[in-house]
């Protein structure tokens, strides 16, 4: 899962060395690749455009967003493996349909069944770097809710769906209709909602709809955060080649309580600065850099559902973005999740409401 962060954009201008951090693509099988001008990724179906950058941005960013993609995990015939630290950075790995709901795109996000054929996943998944829609959102694309993942296998079971409109805030739509990036944060709503074909929605018609729920969380309240994403920290060793479902049970943390913990005397936890804006807009959970009980977003878990309480039943969130910690592997310390809700700067909840299907 869980485990990783990457700073925002706004946390790492003047820093060459952190934006090119920053910027480091996952390729679709194998290794991580420098994303900045036009580096190309191997696969085993041959060579992956430049136009790929997205895919890899969306990863990243999801550096922020720790759930998706495993770094090191058991093989997909094997039993999920629980408990052992020695395997896992933070949370446990899911059974089989204990969150029927949840998707791994793959090679990419973690996202969320919210409509019959509807998919909940992080705007930065969708839009790459130049605002233009991800290719792979421009054509048939697989997804499972497979617990244990071989992405490299022929033989894995992935369904393929077929999008038919991608559904993006106001804000976003504007960046998109300028070719503008999406990446300052708290500028815009980081969420976004896939319709699929017809065919797809009768693909998908056994997997469970989670509901979307827009009431606010308040600080303290249980949540749980999930994702497919890389487990050993942002600088450790991944994988991508399989992946797990992984989860943690945590509560919603204050920033002005995550502050004052940095500021702590040999905290070893970087201070998180956030504008009224982004409160307005994301809601935090501990990481795993900051407590080892918790858990931390990493590259593959953007996108993921946070869900109210521990019953995978209702959507308050979105994993979006976290901080990586200063230890060898770079374990997040806070991840941020993109709110739902009424009060926010740009009325998620309001917006998903004139979203058809959802």
């Amino acid at each position: 899962m869980i485990t990783g962060g990457v700073i925002a954009r706004r946390r790492i201008n003047g820093d060459t060395k952190l934006q090119r951090n920053w910027k480091t693509k996952r390729c679709k099988y194998g290794k991580s690749f420098a994303a900045h001008n036009g580096t190309r990724c191997a696969s085993p179906q041959g060579i992956m455009p430049r136009s790929a950058s997205s895919l890899v941005r969306a990863s990243f960013v999801l550096s922020l967003l720790a759930l998706g993609v495993a770094c090191t995990q058991a093989a997909p015939d094997e039993a999920p493996i629980e408990g052992e630290d020695d395997d896992l950075v933070g949370g446990t790995v899911a059974s089989e349909g204990q969150f029927p709901s949840s998707l791994l795109v793959r090679a990419h996000c973690t996202s969320t069944k919210v409509g019959p054929k509807h998919i909940l996943t992080a705007a930065h998944c969708v839009v790459g770097d130049g605002g233009s829609i991800n290719w792979m959102y421009q054509a048939p694309f697989q997804v499972t809710t497979k617990v244990l993942v071989d992405q490299a296998s022929p033989e894995f079971p992935w369904i393929s769906v077929t999008p038919v409109k991608i559904h993006l805030p106001p804000s976003v739509e504007a960046a998109v209709a300028a070719k503008q990036s999406i990446y300052s944060w708290g500028e815009h709503a980081d969420i976004a909602v896939i319709e699929l074909d017809d065919a797809s929605g009768e693909k998908l018609k056994d997997i469970p709809i989670a509901e979307i729920d827009t009431e606010p969380l308040a600080v303290d309240e249980a949540v749980t955060i999930q994702g497919y994403g890389c487990e050993n920290g942002f600088a450790g060793t991944k994988d991508y080649s399989k992946a797990r479902l992984k989860f943690q049970a945590t509560k919603v943390a204050s920033y002005e309580t995550l502050a004052a913990e940095a500021a702590e005397p040999d905290s070893g936890v970087t201070t998180v600065y956030v504008t009224d804006q982004d409160r307005r807009q994301f809601f935090a959970t501990r990481g795993q850099g900051r407590k080892k009980e918790e858990a931390s977003l990493c590259p593959g878990d953007s996108g993921g559902p946070v869900y109210r309480g521990a019953d995978g039943g209702r959507v308050v969130g979105v994993n979006s973005r976290g901080w990586k910690g200063s230890d060898a592997n770079a374990i997040g310390t806070t991840n941020s999740h993109t709110r739902l809700d009424a009060d926010t700067q740009w009325d998620v909840a309001g917006w998903l409401g004139t979203v058809p299907g959802v």
